[in-house]
């Protein structure tokens, strides 16, 4: 963007913040049961490993193995 005139970048900034927040309104109750789901199954791993659903005790490269782990098995 650094490449747009700053008038243009000022109105692209705007539009993106404005898509940014519909979008963050745009749940439905089947997504965010679909999400608290997903939640359940994550936190139930991380207790099964002794281990924080945050992962924020762990190092970058371990939060990354478990999340791979994660991904597969589910």
């Amino acid at each position: 963007m650094e490449n747009v005139d700053p008038c243009d970048r000022e109105n692209l900034c705007a539009d993106l913040s404005l898509g940014l927040q519909v979008a963050n309104t745009a749940n439905t109750t089947k997504r965010d049961a679909a999400n608290a789901k997903i939640f359940g199954i994550w936190n139930t791993f991380c207790k099964k490993l002794n281990q924080p659903c945050t992962l924020g005790n762990l190092k970058p490269e371990h939060k990354l193995c478990l999340l791979i782990i994660f991904g597969v098995r589910y």
